[in-house]
């Protein structure tokens, strides 16, 4: 395998699955595993700082929002940050746009992963202003342009909370989000994701009741309030089962899940079908 060159310094942490085919020589299992480095051009080989072999590893699960994840984006727009028990996050923002600012916090990086289906993320609370300017988008993955992204979509959902909806693929921050699975991560940088919000009311406070990535479906499913731009969900059934492909679980490295009841929420590969497990 080789490594792509970083766009940054920093280390390499790489992950390859050892197959049930290279640990068996002519149906035995072999005393050792030799692992090699090879320099490229006249790069010398990095330092070795782990080597680790894991058994029953599994898979990072699917970012979903947790409110003490999130953190103030900017100390000159807000005052400080409380985390309520019912997950949400109440923001004392200071005087002036954008005071709702959040920021996924990076001691969280690589903590979660993402799919390219996963593209619309999303921000819900109240009281919140919809017009323009209130609402911008500043960092994605570790990337940011000095750039002011305004949502894709907003709406007002039934309960009076208004939806802020950023479609990434449109966002052009989206330059470290475009693998078919993407490490929620700030890619070395000094900021993940950051977005600012502006509350309408005079002291400045405002809650936060979700801020997620969604596909089309699950977004619709828990925001009727989008079908009026996204249309209906797709409740269509197709089966894309290959019937040569192998039974069973495995991850999408290719290692096999022998316990499936233990298994945390993420994306596998089920009796050759892709799925996503919650």
């Amino acid at each position: 395998m080789t490594l792509e060159k970083k766009s940054f310094s920093g280390h390499y942490n790489w992950e390859h699955p050892v197959s049930e085919e290279l640990l068996l020589v002519d149906g035995i299992l072999p005393d050792s595993i030799t692992v090699r480095f090879h320099a490229s051009g006249h790069t010398p080989a990095p330092g070795l700082y782990y080597l680790r072999l894991l058994k029953d590893y599994a898979v990072k699960p699917l970012y979903s929002f947790i409110n003490y994840q999130w953190i103030s984006g900017d100390d000159n727009r807000v005052n400080r940050v409380t985390y309520n028990e019912d997950n949400s996050i109440t923001v004392y923002g200071k005087q002036g746009s954008n005071n709702i600012a959040l920021q996924y916090a990076t001691y969280y990086d690589d903590f979660y992963d993402l799919t390219l289906e996963h593209k619309y993320l999303t921000v819900c609370g109240s009281p919140l202003s919809r017009t323009k300017g209130a609402s911008y988008l500043w960092w994605l993955g570790g990337t940011n342009h000095g750039s002011q992204v305004s949502p894709t979509y907003t709406t007002t959902i039934a309960d009076g909370q208004s939806l802020f909806v950023w479609d990434i693929t449109q966002s052009g921050l989206n330059e470290n989000m475009r693998d078919e699975v993407i490490s929620f991560s700030s890619n070395g940088q000094a900021m993940n994701t950051v977005f600012g919000l502006t509350t309408t009311r005079n002291d400045g406070i405002a809650t936060i009741s979700d801020i997620s990535f969604y596909t089309r479906d699950s977004l619709l499913t828990h925001y009727p309030e989008m079908q009026q731009y996204l249309g209906a969900p797709d409740n269509g059934i197709r089966n894309t089962e290959n019937p040569s492909s192998p039974k069973g679980t495995y991850t999408l490295s290719g290692v096999r899940v022998t316990n499936q009841a233990s298994l945390p929420s993420g994306i596998y590969i089920i009796n050759g079908q892709k799925k996503i497990r919650q």
